[in-house]
């Protein structure tokens, strides 16, 4: 059955797709609140995943941005549509590193009992929202002009007919 793929269909997709990464981080999140007062190890431990916590926060945000940034600038030549898959592929890969550092404040909060590490983990779910997919997002980031960027700001535009 052939069907119209609009640009809102698009970004109600590249949306799901973002947010469900977020969505489990917040889960574990509340798994490890509730979890966190029952479980403990020794203070040297703790105070050694901290120190890790606090290097991988930057090096995930560093490592979010550079691979984004590298895989962006290889769609210039391309159609719009092989854009758009390129810029699928940079969005979910820069997710994931996001959601590495958020991901182990939660396992070290769900370990160690310590509570305070979950705020690691809401700084990455604000940054999961300030990145998000949005026209003017994906407008920018691939510095599209003329139809490319009437396309994407056009909710009804046709992206695709195809087959499901």
């Amino acid at each position: 059955m052939a069907r119209n793929i609009t640009t809102r269909d698009l970004f109600l997709k590249l949306n799901v797709l973002y947010f469900s990464q977020a969505f489990f981080m917040v889960c574990f999140g509340g798994v490890a609140l509730c979890r966190s007062g029952q479980a403990g190890l020794d203070e040297h431990s703790t105070t050694l995943y901290k120190y890790i916590l606090l290097v991988l926060v930057p090096v995930g945000w560093a490592a979010g941005y550079l691979v984004f940034k590298n895989l962006r600038s290889t769609v210039t030549a391309l159609g719009l549509i092989d854009k758009l898959g390129k810029y699928q592929a940079a969005m979910l890969i820069r997710a994931a590193c996001l959601e590495v550092p958020g991901m182990f404040g939660g396992v070290i909060t769900f370990v160690t009992g310590d509570r305070t590490l979950l705020l690691f983990m809401a700084i990455e779910v604000v940054m999961f929202v300030i990145l998000r997919p949005t026209p003017q997002s994906l407008v920018y980031d691939l510095s599209l002009e003329g139809n490319e960027k009437s396309s994407i700001e056009n909710p009804e535009t046709v992206l695709y007919q195809g087959d499901l």
